[in-house]
């Protein structure tokens, strides 16, 4: 895989040792940066983009990994967050979930576990993005038939304001023909614009829900 084409996941851990080998294990798949503190990534994040995915060890000097995701969220950063933790602790356990971690990893694990898991979080933060952009790219399509149909409405007026009262002649009647099924043609486009609006509400809700997973 091309190096500027790959998918940037940052790992933190203050254990040196451990960093070297979760690199070694995902350097031929993701671009991995890693971090020996949450200060450290706090900094990165600041100044640049947050990664597709977050690998964090619980137990750490200062803020541990817990307090680091509930960071990471109160900044509206989406990325799936995969908490690693050496020692069972359902107290832990709990406050992950409730903070919308992708995944919990227990020390040790084994290589292909972890690279499995790596590999679905960031399948699932690129499902979310990619549907982020088709809805906001169908949305302001919408946006667009709605102005047309608008400008259509306007002509509409026009055109009956200038039709005579009184008899009309046949070129008056089919322009008023023609008029009716403009008319008809335009309540079709109300009603599939309508329904678009309702399958991108559709899609968003199922998205939320989505996105509350990966969190």
């Amino acid at each position: 895989m091309n190096e500027s084409t790959k998918t940037t996941v940052w790992l933190i851990d203050d254990e040196a040792d451990l960093l070297e080998t979760c690199t070694e294990l995902l350097n031929q798949y993701f671009d991995v940066r890693t971090f020996s503190s949450a200060t450290e990534v706090i900094a990165a994040l600041q100044t640049g983009s947050p990664p597709a995915v977050f690998v964090t060890d619980i137990k750490m000097p200062g803020m541990d990994g817990l307090q680091l995701t509930e960071h990471v969220r109160n900044l509206k950063i989406e990325s799936p967050v995969i908490v690693v933790s050496g020692y069972a602790d359902k107290s832990h356990a709990v406050k992950a979930l409730d903070l919308g971690v992708f995944a919990l990893l227990d020390k040790p694990f084994h290589p292909t576990e972890f690279r499995h898991t790596i590999k679905k979080a960031v399948a699932h933060s690129e499902l979310l993005r990619l549907t982020e952009t088709l809805l906001t790219r169908y949305s302001g399509l919408i946006d667009s038939m709605e102005g047309l149909l608008q400008k259509t409405r306007d002509r509409y007026i026009a055109a009956e304001n200038q039709i005579p009262p009184g008899p009309i002649s046949q070129a008056e009647a089919q322009r008023a023909l023609q008029f009716m099924k403009e008319v008809v043609a335009e309540t079709k486009l109300e009603e599939s614009i309508a329904h678009l609006r309702e399958e991108i509400g559709s899609s968003l809700k199922s998205r939320n829900a989505l996105r509350l997973v990966g969190r």
